[in-house]
């Protein structure tokens, strides 16, 4: 699919698909940017990888959602996905005590560090190194 470069693209691409399903990547953005995607989300997922800064980093976007709630009067469940996780890492535990003391929600999956992932970026991948769990969750919600 095509980027949009304008809200009104985006707009257009999620109400004109015809997919039970549509996945907005929004990579890192603006607080505008932020706030249009959240605009027309129904879930909003925040891959983050794991760093003593993982709050401080997350917490500015989940407020841009909280806005967004207000302004449209409903809940968008807003969640992290913690990605490129080394196994048995301690930091991943603190970062996890972290969130939760800001109220922030976790996804159950975690995605494991594996530079095979890194390697399918911007391919159709043939395996999916973990992120079937992530649908898994998610239709399950």
């Amino acid at each position: 699919m095509e980027p949009a470069n304008t809200p009104e693209e985006l707009y257009g691409l999620v109400h004109g698909s015809t997919e039970e399903f549509t996945i907005i990547d929004g990579g890192p953005a603006d607080p505008d940017a932020l706030q249009t995607i959240a605009r027309l989300s129904h879930r909003i997922i925040l891959p983050t990888e794991p760093s003593m800064l993982v709050a401080e980093q997350v917490t500015p976007v989940v407020e841009y959602v909280n806005e967004v709630e207000e302004e449209q009067g409903r809940k968008i469940p807003c969640q992290v996905l913690l990605v490129r996780v080394m196994t048995g890492s301690k930091l991943t535990g603190t970062v996890e005590d972290a969130l939760s003391a800001v109220n922030i929600s976790m996804m159950k999956t975690r995605i494991p560090n594996n530079g095979m992932v890194t390697r399918a970026a911007h391919t159709v991948p043939t395996r999916l190194y973990g992120y079937e769990f992530v649908a898994e969750e998610l239709l399950a919600a």
